[in-house]
């Protein structure tokens, strides 16, 4: 349903992403990046700090009772939704692989924390780099609970109204349940994903850009990404 995919993501990405952008990992694994040429993606629940995914998910919960506590219409939206988002926490079949990135070589919190003593550091050049092909997304991280809170909002507001105006053919093709259920596990993903882009204010020194992927085979704990040439300086 490309009418309204990333109806709610597209609110995360509001400036153009910069050409240099650094990935820091240990010396070993920045030999085995540059002599494959790819680079690995790990498993959300997988990453150093399951807290921030459960952060984001916090808020997005907050987002979707004010959300349905608005108005009749928008609350009958939510209630089709919230067993499907329940599900989803209990038992998760949206899964995504994730990388880090930062704005400053220089970063010395995030130089710490994932270079070591080794200090492996690679520039990453994204000018004139075609990403289309890759079925995720890469965007800064959000510091600011308001700013996410007003994304988040923006994005259930903008899948609400895509309903409303499709709900009357719907029901004449008969096709209500299928376009239904289809808008309600995009928005799914879309607000799972939406999770780890969102971290508390104390961490904005690190000025963060995170790539993920979107995946279905949830016993993987990596996956690879190949590389474009001349992508790695």
């Amino acid at each position: 349903m490309k009418e309204h995919r990333n109806f709610l993501i597209k609110h995360l990405v509001n400036n153009r992403t910069p050409y240099h952008l650094f990935h820091f990992t240990s010396t070993k694994v920045e030999t085995i990046i540059r002599d494959t040429q790819s680079l690995r993606l790990t498993k959300f629940d997988r990453s150093n700090d399951n807290l921030e995914f459960s952060y984001g998910l916090n808020i997005i919960k907050e987002c979707l009772g004010t959300f349905r506590d608005s108005d009749d219409a928008k609350a009958a939206f939510i209630e089709k939704f919230i067993p499907f988002f329940e599900e989803e926490i209990k038992a998760p079949q949206v899964f995504f692989y994730m990388v880090c990135f930062c704005l400053d070589s220089e970063n010395s919190y995030l130089k710490k924390n994932y270079a070591k003593k080794d200090g492996g550091m690679l520039n990453f050049d994204f000018n004139n780099q075609d990403f289309s092909g890759l079925a995720g997304l890469l965007a800064p991280v959000i510091y600011s609970k308001r700013v996410f809170i007003r994304r988040i909002e923006n994005g259930l507001m903008n899948y609400f109204n895509y309903m409303k105006e499709n709900i009357e053919t719907w029901i004449r093709d008969k096709t209500y349940d299928e376009n239904m259920k289809n808008l309600i596990l995009t928005l799914l993903r879309d607000l799972f994903s939406a999770a780890a882009f969102v971290k508390r204010a104390r961490f904005n020194p690190e000025q963060e850009y995170r790539m993920i992927q979107w995946g279905t085979e949830h016993e993987k704990h990596y996956i690879y990404l190949k590389l474009r040439p001349r992508v790695l300086r």
